[in-house]
């Protein structure tokens, strides 16, 4: 998502308004939940480019029902949304409107039952109660044609690795997603994905391997979930824009920075380990460097979001 939606006025308000709602909240869990809200909205909009600001953020709700959510989930007393007398009709001859239409598609389905009859014996398919007949070959690429032309989402699911000099280095650069990074029981960088994309689009997964680094450019790949298994002792750069960074018991020298998202961090308990960690607006947890030079190095910046210890 570029940057100028990122900065809509629109945004910036709805998030402003959802931030002032959030009071009772310290402002550590504020600036939190904020960031999730925002990220959520980019990536709606990074899937969907025919949607727009405003069906996202309809969708969504007004910021003070997303509010609502957190604050009873922590016991706290939910605020109430401020109805307007006009809107307040309008609602109300909705869902008068509502009533009426659910009444003659009733009655529509009732005139047309059964909706969809197989013919195996004429091995034909008939749709509304045989208004439209058609063989069963034409009904499977009728249904294809409707999938293929409004570009529904399907999961794809990528594998691959790649072998490792002692002098190169990796580098990770994605724009919204979940990465979770583990220790490889080989020599070798090995990586499993889920990326949801249209079935027109054909995607790969593959790395830029150059003398020095051995680069993995996500950024144009869409609803992104992603382990990876990197060797011992090797070093990797991720740079994030919205997302969620999960680092499980490390035995590789990291450098990370997210600008909007989470940072879960599970140590490696017998390795020593020197830790930098920095959030700018959000929360951080504390961890223990072991002070040594010949340690593992992680460190991790987060813009806006929490770094969290995870056990």
């Amino acid at each position: 998502m570029n940057s100028d939606t990122d900065q809509n006025p629109r945004l910036e308000r709805y998030l402003s308004t959802l931030e002032r709602v959030l009071k009772p909240f310290p402002v550590g869990d504020r600036a939190e939940i904020v960031t999730e809200i925002r990220s959520h909205i980019l990536s709606a909009l990074e899937k969907n480019e025919k949607h727009d600001l405003g069906e996202v953020l309809a969708a969504l709700g007004e910021p003070e029902i997303v509010a609502n959510r957190y604050l009873m989930e922590r016991g706290l007393k939910p605020t109430k949304p401020s109805f307007h007398p006009v809107l307040k009709w309008l609602v109300l001859g909705f869902l008068g409107s509502f009533a009426l239409l659910l009444l003659f598609i009733g009655g529509l389905v009732y005139h047309f039952t059964p909706l969809i009859r197989m013919d195996d014996m004429r091995n034909s398919v008939s749709f509304l109660g045989g208004t439209i007949q058609m063989d069963k070959e034409d009904s499977k690429n009728f249904f294809q044609e409707i999938i293929d032309q409004e570009g529904f989402r399907s999961s794809h699911h990528l594998e691959g690795k790649a072998s490792l000099s002692p002098q190169q280095k990796i580098k990770l650069h994605f724009n919204s997603g979940r990465i979770e990074l583990s220790t490889a029981a080989s020599s070798e960088l090995s990586w499993s994905c889920d990326v949801a994309d249209s079935k027109k689009k054909i995607i790969n997964i593959s790395p830029e391997i150059l003398n020095s680094e051995v680069v993995l450019d996500l950024t144009k790949v869409k609803g992104l979930h992603c382990a990876m298994a990197l060797p011992e002792k090797s070093h990797i750069e991720v740079l994030g824009q919205n997302g969620n960074l999960q680092v499980q018991e490390p035995r590789f020298h990291l450098h990370a920075d997210i600008t909007n998202g989470r940072v879960e961090i599970e140590p490696d308990v017998d390795q020593k380990t020197n830790y930098k960690i920095s959030v700018d607006n959000g929360k951080s947890d504390s961890f223990v460097s072991a002070n040594d030079p010949d340690a593992l190095q992680i460190e991790v910046h987060v813009t806006n979001g929490k770094i969290i210890h995870s056990d």
